[in-house]
């Protein structure tokens, strides 16, 4: 399927983006990647690479087609370790409760989940 690797590429990038725009109110503002360097920087690193390896094997597919199996199983594993290291199935029961751009983190996780497992199964040729 031609258009999977868009919305991989789509999914990995709004993922990296709520992991480093600054939330807050007042004078203090962090970001998520700030938050979880504090607390458990694997987690951070973590999020971050599964989330950077799917962006670019994402890109990869869409500059030099065909977006095979191969690259759809990188994007699958970078978005499986991001899942696990953010706690989707903490995450996920709380989706009400994010604040704004927070939303789109789990939003991001899953549809990345769903789109690069859908691409390794049905890979370009």
């Amino acid at each position: 399927m031609k258009g999977l690797k868009f919305a991989v590429a789509g999914a990995a990038a709004a993922g990296l983006l709520t992991m480093f725009i600054p939330i807050g109110e007042g004078p203090i503002k962090m970001s998520m990647f700030g938050v979880l360097s504090l607390m458990a920087a694997w987690k951070a690193y973590l999020i971050v690479g599964g989330f950077g390896v799917a962006l670019v094997v994402a890109i990869l597919g869409i500059t030099k087609p065909p977006f095979k199996a191969p690259l759809a199983g990188a994007a699958l594993g970078g978005f499986a370790a991001a899942s696990f290291a953010g706690e989707i199935w903490n995450t996920l029961p709380h989706i009400g409760d994010a604040p704004g751009i927070l939303k789109l983190f789990p939003i991001a996780l899953v549809v990345g989940l769903i789109v690069s497992g859908l691409a390794l199964a049905k890979p370009e040729e």
